[in-house]
């Protein structure tokens, strides 16, 4: 079975907490790339969980930065 965007969003997530951070960033690429395919683009549950990906790793990139 393929990876759905929840299944992707999740690890991008775990790997963020396990700082394992360039693999979190990569993860979160591959998340975005899938949510281009038409068959994710309007699903609302994916759009959330790719904004929660991307609120703590990009904006916890933002905060270390501070």
């Amino acid at each position: 079975a393929r990876p759905e965007p929840g299944d992707i969003a999740i690890t991008a997530m775990a790997q963020w907490q396990l700082d394992q951070r360039d693999e979190a960033r990569a993860t979160l690429a591959q998340l975005r790339e899938m949510m281009n395919d038409a068959e994710w683009a309007d699903d609302a549950d994916a759009k959330t969980l790719l904004a929660e990906a991307v609120g703590l790793i990009e904006g916890g990139v933002a905060k270390k930065e501070e």
